[in-house]
């Protein structure tokens, strides 16, 4: 599966690439992990993934797998190994990070789950894309959206629309 969208950024390093880090809320503690990784061509970015993401990288819900990853744009010489990230490598992410998007984000599910309640509107056993919903009480949800819409925002100025709070 290719997933391709648009960077807007300016001023970014020659070679700078994509990593997709995905967000595990499901077990304790919570914790990122790095699967995937990208080019970008003048102002889009693709990430192509050879398989579904490692169980490391997936949220478990009820009978359900689910993944929710971040394509982050980071300069081309950074190396950040596949798996669950130790904390000094999300500490020198934090600070290597030139583009993201906290409002959009790509998806994986495997198997079925009613809680939470978004989960259902994504493909089974294949990659897909959400936007993010915010609630006006309790937790955001995720809504599908078209992949090759995908932004990915200079993060210079700070994140854009403080992230969605979907756990």
């Amino acid at each position: 599966m290719t997933v391709t969208g648009t960077v807007h950024a300016s001023n970014l390093p020659p070679g700078a690439k994509v990593i997709v880090l995905w967000s595990v809320s499901s077990s304790s503690p919570d914790h990122p992990a790095k699967f995937g990784e990208g080019t970008i061509d003048g102002s889009s970015f693709t990430v192509t993934f050879s398989g579904a993401p490692p169980a490391d990288a997936l949220n478990e819900w009820g009978n359900a797998r689910v993944g929710v990853g971040y394509p982050l744009v980071v300069p081309a010489d950074f190396q950040l190994p596949d798996g669950t990230l130790a904390d000094t490598d999300l500490a020198e992410l934090d600070t290597k990070v030139l583009a993201g998007n906290p409002n959009q984000m790509i998806l994986w599910r495997s198997g079925t789950t009613n809680n939470p309640a978004w989960v259902s509107g994504f493909a089974e056993d294949a990659f897909s894309c959400g936007q993010c919903v915010p609630a006006t009480t309790g937790f955001d949800s995720i809504a599908p959206m078209n992949c090759a819409e995908l932004v990915l925002l200079d993060l210079s100025s700070g994140v854009h629309g403080g992230g969605c709070n979907w756990t």
